[in-house]
């Protein structure tokens, strides 16, 4: 199954390298999404140094807790 993951999607990964492939031997799963129509943005920097594919950037404003918890 990692071999078929490898094969089809390594280049799209940018995980040519095989410590990625290695490092992933043993995992039982995997999730990757297909996007059919993605909307392009201006790239802005962000600072992120894993391998994730997306990151949940939160601007709107902050508020009060709806539950209290002690």
């Amino acid at each position: 199954m990692l071999s078929d993951i490898r094969e089809r999607f390594a280049g799209q990964l940018f995980a040519l390298d095989e410590d990625f492939w290695e490092s992933r031997a043993d995992k039982q799963y995997a999730t990757l999404i297909e996007l059919n129509d993605p909307s392009e943005i201006t790239p802005f920097p962000f600072p992120k140094r894993d391998r994730q594919g997306w990151v949940i950037i939160d601007r709107r404003p902050e508020r009060e807790p709806q539950l209290a918890f002690r």
